[in-house]
């Protein structure tokens, strides 16, 4: 629209229906890193309300309940192992893999109408093969398995590019870019497409057979450097310049330490809008760590805490890509401060985690599956020789999918550090999930083959909710037209049931349209609304009430 029709728009909104409109970028609400100049209005008007309605949400004290919620039958007896959503696609798209006989690979469509129900559109397995693991790039395609539509029955269909025989774990796809690491120490960057890779080794290896395995997390494509955290250890590795075959280089950590023994973690470059000076360029920002702590001691108490930490970019650092001669005359350098520094912890319950995966967000929404409290009867609660040991604990809880915002521009300093319960699994165990902050969505699978979708927003027009379309005067002239046997035949056909009032009256609605359009009062509206519009243009305004009274 142009700035006059907006202006002219504006005219008739309240204050507080103009307050939604305000910079939400500016607010540091979670609207994504994407320039609003590339977006079209719709889009522009979606993302911007979406992430203002989140913003509200997650700023305010009231339990934050989804706005939707979907459960499905994805694949009946079968878990769901590992679910994403597919970037790009606004949530409409996940990808699931489910366990029966052998792993299978399925693209679920589940559109945002309620109305609509969710349909798979492609699946892959290979028979006798099992899916440990699996990665999506960060883009909108997929390279290595694509999802494509036929040019000739436009169903969608899956094709393997490419098979990678490699007993490393997939860790990492970004690009062509695939980080694979083992259960050890070895981390291998590869480029699928062209065969070229590296090697990363971390300092400390672990010694064969023993029962404390170092397996990777995560690995993260920072700032002129690669991040690999480990079970055991976080270590900083320099950006490596991947060669062919006997070429291949094996690069030694730039930093390391240890942060303890976590059971799950998620590491996150933070939002240029969410930090406020501690970025030294926009693709040189901090990165944000949360920790959940584990433990082998099965006497410890049902507690654990997750742990925020951050690892603050150094301001000393000078970029390689700026200056080539100083990476060959002088050591690399780290581009961040280690170790990291923690920022704050929150306690949490401890249980018997059949999903543990931990999710934080850019803007510093955490979300995570709370499970159910260890049961303490254990043998002794059984009544076998009626002995006088016996422990009548409570029935453990529920698990409950919880949330928490951490420092940053959704925290409220004034409430603390809280955990907000967002649902209880009232049947079936979770054992697999998905979050998208952008999104306000969720994504829950669980033993027995069902998926739930929980959206925290609406998708609905922001201005079509303001200005319905209506056609208040075309009734009047349709029955002033009509003549005397047409309103006798019309009289007769109401008492024929609903069924048939209802189909006419689909009918006649484009009639009406088309007759209300080309009728004298809506062309003396029109002509209104253009010669208001001219005095906005010409700089010496209106009255707008007179407005009202005429569309009135």
């Amino acid at each position: 629209l142009d700035d006059d029709i907006l202006v002219y728009l504006f005219s008739f909104l309240s204050v507080p229906d103009i307050l939604p409109c305000y910079n939400i970028k500016k607010r540091g609400y979670p609207f994504p890193e994407t320039s609003p100049t590339t977006m079209d209005a719709s889009e522009l008007e979606q993302r911007a309300r979406r992430a203002h309605e989140l913003g509200v949400k997650w700023t305010s004290s009231s339990s934050m309940s989804p706005r939707t919620s979907l459960t499905f039958e994805a694949n009946s007896g079968n878990p769901i192992m590992n679910l994403r959503f597919l970037p790009g696609l606004d949530g409409e798209w996940i990808v699931t893999i489910s366990q029966g006989i052998w792993s299978v690979l399925a693209f679920w469509h589940v559109p945002h109408d309620e109305s609509s129900k969710p349909a798979k559109m492609a699946e892959w397995t290979r028979k006798g093969a099992f899916f440990h693991t699996f990665q999506h790039r960060s883009d909108h395609q997929i390279d290595i398995l694509q999802l494509r539509r036929n040019v000739y029955n436009g169903l969608p269909s899956l094709k393997l590019i490419t098979s990678i025989e490699t007993s490393h774990l997939p860790i990492t796809l970004g690009g062509d870019i695939l980080a694979m690491s083992d259960r050890a120490s070895e981390t291998r960057i590869l480029n699928w497409k062209t065969g070229s890779e590296a090697v990363l080794q971390d300092r400390e290896e672990t010694p064969l057979g023993t029962w404390q395995y170092n397996r990777c997390l995560q690995v993260v494509f920072a700032h002129e450097s690669v991040l690999v955290v480990r079970a055991r250890s976080v270590n900083l590795f320099p950006e490596p310049v991947l060669e062919r075959n006997d070429k291949i280089r094996v690069y030694e950590p730039l930093a390391t330490c240890s942060l303890g023994w976590p059971d799950a973690v998620a590491v996150t470059v933070v939002h240029p809008e969410a930090e406020e000076a501690n970025a030294i360029s926009n693709n040189h920002r901090p990165l944000s760590f949360l920790f959940r702590e584990d433990s082998d001691d099965p006497w410890a108490p049902n507690t654990c805490s997750l742990t925020l930490f951050e690892l603050a970019p150094d301001p000393t650092y000078h970029s390689i890509r700026d200056n080539p001669d100083l990476a060959s005359s002088s050591p690399a350098r780290s581009p961040y401060i280690f170790p990291p520094a923690r920022k704050c912890r929150l306690s949490t319950v401890q249980g018997f985690f059949r999903c543990n995966n931990l999710f934080l967000g850019k803007f510093g929404t955490a979300l995570w599956i709370q499970p159910r409290e260890l049961g303490h009867a254990g043998l002794t609660g059984l009544d076998l020789h009626s002995q006088e040991a016996q422990v009548a604990g409570p029935a453990p809880a529920k698990e409950s999918l919880m949330a928490t915002v951490f420092p940053g521009p959704l925290y409220r300093s004034e409430e603390g550090l809280v955990s907000r319960k967002l649902l209880t699994n009232e049947s079936r165990y979770w054992v697999s999930m998905d979050y998208d902050e952008e999104l306000g969505m969720v994504a829950l699978g669980n033993n027995q083959g069902d998926i739930t979708v929980l959206r925290f927003s609406s998708v609905a027009s922001f201005f079509s909710s303001l200005f319905p379309t209506a056609y208040a005067d075309a009734p009047e002239e349709k029955e002033e037209e009509q003549p005397k046997e047409q309103e006798e035949e019309e009289s007769k056909d109401e008492g024929e049931g609903e069924e048939g009032g209802e189909a006419e009256e689909e009918e006649e609605e484009p009639a009406l349209r088309e007759e209300c359009q080309n009728s004298s009062k809506c062309a003396s509206l029109t002509k209104h609304f253009q010669h208001c519009q001219e005095k906005v243009s010409s700089g010496q305004g209106f009255k707008g009430e007179d407005c009202v009274e005429e569309l009135c």
